[in-house]
């Protein structure tokens, strides 16, 4: 059957195909992981509720192939009858390996671990309610023949089609112009509401929070409020719970608990923790009723106020390198065109000579200019959403120093084949260096003598062309369609040529480069295509030296060399001190011997930090040994119940039977923890860090021993 051989076929698939959106004419809705809305990469194979297709991989859960860059948050309304509940098992099939059972996947208990959320027919005896989240076009024709193919064999949720007029957009994007919708609802024999064996997992939650977090708090909040089936059975399992990390995801964390208490304080009073979970088991929590009255809900949400839009023609157009850059407000942006009527056109000449790369990105030319050729030719990018007011505009235009913010006249911006049109009433700008301003503008750059300064170069020796940041803007173009490559490149300025053969292939292993660059083939094809005069002057880095003779060779007469000087000096850099200066010895006067959690140097510089104002780097502590004449020994009698409830290891005072010798780590204590005269704290917060408080006490020298180490 066309089923049975469809994993055979998908990894190859994988390599070749490119998933361009401008295809894509099949609508999906997704209530529940909506990050899949925005993910440019096809679904991965260790993703549990992956399945083949003969089109790829198809999360099962969601009804998503992956490989898309636009989600339009919308609410699916009461009536269509539909609701979002937890209970949706974690189904795999046993083997990935060979190809999946024509009945449905099994379910298998050793990996059914968890609930995911999902939509449920509503029941008579049930509520009407709303369901937030996004709508995707999520299929070309062949995309949509095999995921129905698909789901007609897994009967354990099927996809179904609502009319769009169920749909009601809630934001600045719009609604695609479709008749229906596709979704995924899950079969009865899939469905358990959370229970002990299936508990809410938070880590979970915690990116399905997130991922709504991304349009707004009041999006998340609504999530919250129109998601049933909220339990008892609800297990933190956050890798890390105590506060010592340091790591990123923490603030988010605390945030995101701060949200579900404020929400559902009710509920989250019944998560466990990994050590308590088990008590479910013999002591069952209490059914939860959550208010049926907050189930439906209507109007729009805050950020349908978007009212400023950035034009980005570079690596902006890249989703990852652009949501990096602005943020996840950034992460739904319209391909669009510029007509050639917009005075300005985008061109290789931005060069950073403050620091940080030494390349060429792209920036901008007025369109008079004597270097550009071709005049007419329009200009390729995507406009995304920049939040803020006039105020915050004005306060953004004066932290960009040098550059000045011009307005796109919308009437010459168009989408590119693109299922969304440009928003009514928005103002799109991009920021412009003063030195490419036109001359009589009154920010024009300016020499000292009143002159206008030169036009920025095109790519110079010492500030290439890179060739990774050109794969970076042909991916991002790739992502719509191929057209949309070829657009670009045609509206760029500045390629390499005789005059400034300046062209850096940079990639990570660029004789190789299928190991580390994605896609690396139909870049190149694209640009053997469009530029075949310019791509020849590309060099790798061996290659590029060459550019550094400041002499023809004649190896025929004068040998490789030819007997004179080489100019390899970056002049970029000629500015930078050469000369050298020999560390200062540091001699701290204390130390920490620690014994327990703050043992890892991220905890305890996380501590110095914190409690110190400790800025300098993360040092490697020395391991010593306590000698056990010390009268010490290390004990579980620390009982924590601040950040985290636990017991913690310690030391306490031992007699001469009782003490032991004791491993630890040595580190120099943060300057700030001592007085300004030297003189150890009268109040010494580490030694009250915690509700039980502990004593400060001082460790001779002659009963600490150096363990095996090259300090």
């Amino acid at each position: 059957s066309e089923f049975k051989f469809a994993w055979a076929g998908t990894r190859a698939l994988a390599m070749t195909e490119i998933f361009e959106n401008a295809r894509r004419r099949h609508a999906l809705f997704i209530c529940s992981d909506v990050r899949l809305a925005n993910c440019v990469d096809p679904v991965q194979p260790d993703i549990t509720t992956s399945c083949p297709t003969t089109a790829g991989l198809i999360d099962w859960a969601t009804g998503s192939m992956g490989s898309m860059n636009f989600g339009a948050p919308c609410r699916l309304r009461s009536e269509a009858n539909l609701g979002r509940w937890w209970g949706l098992r974690l189904q795999q099939c046993d083997n990935r390996t060979t190809e999946p059972s024509c009945e449905h996947a099994p379910c298998n208990p050793n990996k059914n671990h968890f609930s995911m959320l999902t939509l449920r027919h509503r029941r008579p005896d049930q509520p009407p309610s709303t369901v937030n989240g996004v709508i995707c076009m999520a299929y070309t024709d062949h995309e949509m023949s095999a995921a129905k193919t698909f789901y007609s064999y897994f009967r354990n949720a099927r996809l179904v089609q609502v009319p769009i007029a169920h749909f009601e957009a809630v934001s600045w994007q719009s609604l695609p112009k479709v008749d229906y919708v596709h979704c995924v609802v899950a079969d009865d024999t899939c469905f358990e509401l959370p229970n002990y064996t299936s508990p809410i997992l938070q880590s979970y939650l915690d990116d399905i929070c997130q991922a709504f977090h991304a349009y707004g708090e009041d999006f998340q909040e609504e999530f919250v409020h129109t998601t049933q089936g909220w339990s008892g059975y609800w297990l933190d399992d956050r890798w890390q719970t105590v506060e010592w990390g340091g790591d990123g995801k923490l603030v988010l964390r605390h945030k995101i608990d701060q949200r579900l208490r404020a929400l559902l304080p009710s509920v989250i009073e019944c998560r466990k923790i990994l050590a308590h979970y088990p008590a479910n088991e013999w002591d069952p929590p209490a059914p939860i009723e959550t208010g049926k009255e907050c189930l439906v809900k209507s109007g729009r949400i805050e950020q349908s106020n978007m009212k400023y839009f950035t034009f980005g023609m570079g690596s902006l157009i890249n989703t990852p390198s652009r949501v990096g850059t602005a943020g996840s407000v950034a992460q739904s942006a319209i391909p669009v065109r510029i007509s050639a009527e917009y005075e300005f056109c985008p061109c290789w000449n931005f060069q950073n000579h403050a620091g940080g790369s030494q390349l060429t990105a792209g920036g901008m030319v007025m369109r008079s200019d004597d270097r550009v050729k071709n005049r007419n030719a329009e200009t390729v990018g995507v406009i995304y959403p920049c939040p803020g007011d006039d105020a915050a505009m004005s306060a953004q235009d004066e932290r960009e120093v040098g550059y000045t913010r011009y307005n796109i006249p919308v009437e010459f911006i168009h989408a590119l084949d693109h299922w969304q049109s440009v928003p009514i009433g928005i103002t799109v700008f991009q920021y412009v260096p003063n030195t490419e301003l036109p001359d009589d503008h009154p920010k024009r750059a300016k020499s000292p003598d009143s002159s206008v300064t030169a036009r920025a170069p095109f790519p110079t020796r010492e500030y290439p062309l890179s060739q990774t940041y050109v794969d970076t803007c042909i991916l991002g173009c790739l992502e719509f369609s191929r057209e949309m490559a070829h657009k670009w490149i045609a509206g760029f300025v500045g390629w390499p040529d005789t005059n400034g053969p300046y062209w850096l292939n940079d990639r990570p292993v660029p004789r190789r480069p299928w190991l580390e660059t994605p896609k690396f083939g139909i870049i190149d094809a694209i640009l053997a295509n469009a530029l075949p005069s310019s791509l020849i002057y590309r060099a790798m880095p061996s290659e590029y030296g060459s550019h550094y003779w400041n002499h023809e060779l004649d190896a025929h007469s004068h040998g490789c060399l030819g007997g004179a000087d080489l100019d390899v000096k970056y002049s970029s850099y000629s500015q930078c001190s050469r000369e050298e200066v020999q560390a200062s010895r540091q001699t701290p006067p204390h130390f920490f011997f620690e014994t327990g959690i703050m043992m890892p140097n991220t905890n305890f510089y996380t501590f110095a930090r914190r409690f110190c104002g400790y800025t300098g780097p993360t040092h490697q502590g020395m391991p010593c040994r306590l000698a056990k004449c010390a009268g010490f020994r290390r004990s579980w009698a620390h009982r924590a119940n601040v950040n985290f409830k636990s017991t913690m290891c310690t030391i306490v005072d031992a007699g001469d039977d009782d003490a032991r010798s004791i491993i630890g780590i040595l580190y120099p204590a943060p300057s700030a923890w001592a007085q300004p005269s030297g003189e150890l704290p009268t109040k010494d917060e580490r030694a009250e860090l915690f509700s039980v408080f502990h004593r400060r006490v001082e460790i001779k020298r002659e009963h600490l021993t150096v363990l095996q180490s090259w300090l």
